[in-house]
């Protein structure tokens, strides 16, 4: 594994080649799509990715591990995944069963489940769990006289199974009897999709050559036929009574079909840019929902006027992998992406989401001059350069496009191509190589396929000037690499395939100083905050240099072509990815190389947030954008060198994970009426803190800070609160003696013995009354030892009667000697447990505050064990101290680092 990254995070993948599988029942309505080795539940209420799931590691006998198909069937999810088919259920895996062949095909059928492999069909249980994954039956079949494309299971055909092939035939069986009931002839075109009508026995077929037939498999009659330009990839039927049939085709068109008058509604041209692979209704709904192998999902309203669908809400990144990614937030959460099928998308990493930024209107242009989208798009993005000093003002980002004249600008917040198309003035044909921006905002350095650097404004995207040797002469011989500008805006850095770095005064426009190297140059970039240079040569070797001094201070040697390198935050790391699909790490002022590991695929692209948190990598055989975590970050890892010659690891790509804020899928609505199975669920129970985590370490009470705090600032809280005017003295009342009315006369009042002339002493000592229950509790728990019952019962205390308790026990107010020593046997224990930190110093804090003068006054009772309080209060205080000012003085070094 590597020392520096783990697996993180994936985004922007959303579909694939596989058909999706739809659970809509009830409150149940989920969409599964397969993603490699993974696949994504979303909720079809907002298309949120809900759950991912996933098996490590592959069969023995399997050489791929990716899923081939899926399917929803009695509200369980089978996945065909190399040689097993699995079966999910709440997040986890049921059951696996082994296949000899991959599964292409799964078809739910009453109480059981097929499965289509090469040359066979296996029929499996599953609804009987005590037989759930046995196999029922193998039927087989010859691939060359019928190799199976397509299956459904027609309405109220008990057992009943109609194959379609590519010979163009189908073929009804009963697959509880192994028994073929009928051929039907078919048409000489390929089979692609099968799907049951809402007319019973009426089912629409779809060929490769474009035609759909509704076909009456009763009577083997023919009812409608429908064609296209295209093959037809896809069917779905309305349910809501509307008699609309929607095919999707190989181009990425939705075709509608009106079955009562037997025609053409209208044609969704650029509903996807790929083939539509999965089309659907969900239930009895005016909303469908497709998806295309261009990694789209789209959900389909039909409430136009005309019939056709519009979009309501979808999901989609990159058709093609990406060529080019960066971080431009301060903070690392958003990064542009750059595709090779000529898109550029924003990702935000908090959302998982992404947006296009828009070209114009090349959706109402497609549809005007009847072209692609594809035609109307700007060519891939080769480089770009983002600045967001002066992002609300103006376009912030500059292109580069593979085989295109000009710099095309950008506007970042409106999310939309630029106002400005930057040509050079001397030769407008001329192909840009490379472009950066100034750090103040203001302007953008390009260099071209002739050697020429020039400055434009990119405000007005006006020409300010040429960097030349001299007169007529380019900056380089040759195409230049790669420009970039420090972070004074004073000097710029050029190179070209000459092989010279070349410094130049960005206003004067002159040369200052060239460092030549012996090798040809292919790429250059700058850390601006350290002033280091890295230069990527033709030999494999990377020269590190630093611009004040202009000299190679490093130089670090690979063994395969660089495809794309970064510098840390710190400019203490390069990140390199290289051609063999690994990623090294080198320390710059070490030296060495630190970290090395291999993926799965090609490494395009690298980025680094500013933070340091994320590295994002892009790949040549994957759309997505992939994230890796800093395990410095969160760590203790050891920095040491390692041999560039041992055995490189490979690590797995990272996965998809759920949106933030949504749950696993037992906390989709799944009910005792409605969940998965309906079998119990899975209880793991509530999760309970222990009291103490460990004897070492000082376990605090719990409590609300005002709680414990009051208690020792009692004093001052009722100082604070006493009124401010003192209290009015109450006027002289009259004499007069209590009298008692009967229904004759009146008598006085005496006392309740009847004895008034006897005197009653108002002041009582406390040996004479009941003892407190905090009083008594505490006795109890001296002699046991144990003193949780008295923690609980002052927990529940407020801070005023805790003041009061504590007062009572000096002698001088009904307390005794005995007490304070009882007490203090309490505080002893409960600093030697190190337990309710926080709450025994409030306690001792009132108890040696209003007692200070009895522990002197029997200091020969009472010492020795205040003495021990005081070293135990001094050991525990300073242990704790120390760690805290260690902790703050780590906080402070990685807040302001001085190296």
């Amino acid at each position: 594994m590597s020392q520096l990254f783990s697996p993180y995070h994936a985004i922007g993948l959303y579909s694939q080649d596989i058909p999706f599988s739809v659970l809509s029942s009830g409150n149940q309505q989920l969409l599964a799509t397969a993603i490699d080795e993974s696949f994504h539940l979303y909720s079809l209420r907002d298309l949120q990715l809900m759950f991912v799931g996933y098996v490590d590691g592959k069969s023995e006998d399997s050489e791929s591990n990716y899923i081939q198909s899926m399917l929803f069937h009695n509200g369980r999810l089978y996945i065909a995944q190399g040689d097993n088919i699995r079966v999910w259920n709440n997040g986890r895996i049921m059951q696996s069963h082994r296949t000899e062949f991959p599964a292409s095909l799964l078809l739910g059928c009453g109480k059981r489940m097929l499965s289509v492999e090469e040359g066979s069909v296996r029929v499996w249980e599953c609804e009987n769990e005590d037989r759930l994954g046995e196999e029922y039956l193998q039927i087989e079949f010859d691939s060359s006289i019928f190799k199976i494309t397509s299956i459904v299971h027609p309405t109220t055909y008990v057992n009943k199974v109609l194959f379609g092939s590519h010979q163009g035939s189908l073929q009804l069986w009963n697959i509880c009897k192994n028994i073929l009931v009928y051929e039907f002839r078919g048409w000489s075109s390929p089979v692609l999709a099968l799907e049951q009508s809402p007319s019973l026995d009426v089912i629409a077929i779809g060929l490769m050559d474009g035609t759909i037939h509704l076909h009456d498999i009763k009577f083997d009659q023919p009812v409608l036929r429908f064609s296209q330009d295209s093959p037809v990839t896809c069917l779905s039927f309305r349910q809501d009574g509307e008699s609309v049939l929607v095919s999707g085709s190989k181009e990425g068109q939705l075709s509608v079909w009106d079955l009562e008058k037997e025609r053409l509604k209208g044609v969704v041209c650029d509903a996807h840019l790929g083939s539509v692979i999965s089309l659907s209704f969900i239930g009895a709904r005016e909303v469908a929902v497709s998806a295309s192998n261009d990694n789209t999902i789209k959900m389909w309203v039909f409430d136009e006027p005309d019939g056709l669908p519009r979009l309501l809400r979808s999901r989609s990144g990159h058709a093609a992998p990406p060529s080019r990614i960066r971080f431009f937030s301060p903070g690392g959460l958003a990064l542009l992406s750059a595709s090779q099928d000529g898109t550029f998308r924003l990702f935000s990493l908090v959302r998982s989401s992404s947006v296009e930024l828009s070209q114009g209107h090349t959706l109402s242009q497609s549809r005007k001059k009847g072209v692609s989208i594809e035609s109307l798009r700007l060519p891939a993005i080769t480089e770009f350069s983002v600045e967001m000093s002066r992002a609300d003002d103006w376009d912030c980002i500059a292109s580069v496009h593979s085989n295109l004249p000009w710099i095309q600008t950008w506007h970042l917040f409106r999310k939309s191509v630029g106002q400005h198309r930057i040509k050079s003035p001397h030769n407008p044909q001329i192909i840009p190589t490379c472009v950066c921006s100034s750090p103040c905002g203001n302007y953008i350095v390009v260099g071209d396929s002739s050697g020429h650097v020039e400055l434009f404004n990119i405000q007005s995207g006006q020409h300010r000037g040429c960097y030349a040797r001299e007169e007529g002469v380019g900056a380089h011989n040759g195409d230049v690499r790669g420009v970039a500008i420090n972070s004074t805006c004073s000097v710029l850095f050029s190179l070209g395939t000459d092989g010279v770095l070349r410094f130049w005064n960005l206003t004067r426009h002159e040369l200052v100083w060239q460092l030549p190297f012996k090798m040809t140059a292919s790429r250059l970039i700058l850390h601006r905050d350290s002033g280091l240079i890295a230069i990527v040569l033709d030999d494999f070797s990377i020269q590190i240099v630093d611009a004040d001094n202009h000299k190679v201070v490093r130089t670090f040697h690979t063994t395969s072509q660089t495809t794309d390198l970064v510098f840390s935050p710190d400019a203490r790391w390069l990140i390199v990815s290289l051609f063999d699909s690994t990623i090294r790490v080198w320390d710059i002022p070490t030296g060495r190389m630190i970290d090395c590991f291999r993926v799965g695929s090609l490494v395009t692209s690298l980025a680094i947030s500013p933070t340091g948190e994320a590295l994002a990598t892009a790949h040549a055989d994957s759309p997505g954008v992939y994230l890796w975590s800093n395990r410095t970050l969160y760590g203790r890892v050891s920095l040491k060198a390692i041999d560039e010659l041992a055995p490189i690891p490979a690590i797995q790509l990272p996965r998809s994970i759920p949106e933030e804020g949504s749950g696993c899928l037992v906390e989709e609505g799944v009910t005792s009426e409605n969940r998965l199975d309906g079998m119990e669920e899975m209880d793991y129970g509530e999760y309970c803190s222990p009291n103490i985590l460990d004897a070492e370490l000082l376990s605090l009470a719990g409590l609300s800070r005002s709680h414990w705090y009051s208690l020792s600032k009692l004093d001052i809280i009722k100082e604070r609160n006493k009124p401010t005017d003192p209290l009015a003295k109450p006027k002289l009342a009259p004499f007069f003696l209590p009298t008692q009315a009967d229904t004759k006369s009146f008598s006085f009042l005496t006392s309740e013995n009847g004895d008034s002339s006897e005197t009653k002493s108002r002041v009582m000592t406390r040996h004479t009354q009941e003892k407190s229950t905090f009083l008594t509790l505490l006795t109890s728990c001296n002699k046991s030892g144990d003193y949780s019952n008295y923690i609980n019962l002052i927990k529940e205390m407020g801070p005023a009667a805790i003041d009061v308790e504590i007062r009572l026990l000096g002698p001088d107010i009904g307390g005794s000697v005995e007490e304070l020593d009882t007490f203090l046997d309490f505080l002893l224990k409960s600093l030697e447990m190190k337990t309710n930190y926080e709450l025994v110093q409030a306690l001792m804090d009132v108890f040696l505050r209003v007692h200070s003068s009895e522990l002197m006054k029997h200091g020969d009772i009472l010492g020795s064990k205040t003495e021990r309080l005081c070293d135990l209060q001094e050991n525990s205080w300073s242990e704790a101290a120390n760690l805290m000012r260690f902790s703050l003085c780590l906080i402070e070094l990685f807040k302001k680092p001085t190296l």
